[in-house]
């Protein structure tokens, strides 16, 4: 991207467990510079053997687990995340052959509350400097650089809150569905 936004530099852990839910994405604190998605500390970039499709977008994916805690594992099933992990992804036009500026357009949180899992959504500004957080979801007109070079003209659907629930949800509860260890088994 052409220009960043500076953020504070750690990750707002009371925030994240409080049931205040921030207007705006940049008050989490995840990010070291939100434009570039250059993660704060204890925040980290993972990625999934077998991502599904998105219409063509770009997943950046990050994982927050509070410090001094870790995960658990059981084979076959998803991590098990202690209390205050949250799970980010940012949906994004990427446009990386340069005809076109990346664009990020959504970011999603799962939040391990102690009340369990909850989703939040945030749509990123024109700016791309900052996420607005979204319940209603929206329809973002843009276009992207599809593999022939050829630039594509889009309108992106971020979906409303409740439409979480039609991946996320196992026995009437909110739950991760894709950081389980033979999703994340790769060669690099």
């Amino acid at each position: 991207m052409s220009f960043s936004i500076q953020v504070n530099a750690g990750v707002n852990q009371d925030l994240i467990l409080s049931e205040t839910i921030p207007q705006q994405l940049s008050a989490y604190g995840f990010f070291k510079d939100m434009t570039n998605q250059i993660p704060a500390e204890n925040v980290h970039p993972y990625s999934l053997s077998n991502p599904l499709f998105s219409d063509y977008s770009d997943k950046l994916r990050f994982v927050y687990i509070p410090e001094g805690k870790k995960l658990g594992y059981e084979k076959d099933k998803v991590f098990l995340f202690p209390v205050g992990s949250i799970l980010i992804k940012t949906f994004a036009y990427l446009n990386t052959n340069g005809s076109l500026n990346p664009q990020l357009l959504e970011t999603r949180l799962l939040i391990h509350a102690n009340s369990g899992w909850k989703t939040i959504s945030y749509i990123w500004n024109k700016e791309q400097t900052d996420a607005k957080r979204t319940i209603a979801g929206a329809t973002i007109p843009t276009s992207f650089v599809n593999s022939e070079g050829e630039i594509v003209d889009v309108r992106y659907r971020a979906p409303n809150q409740n439409q979480c629930k039609e991946c996320h949800q196992v026995n009437k509860a909110i739950t991760p569905i894709g950081p389980k260890a033979r999703n994340m088994n790769k060669l690099v």
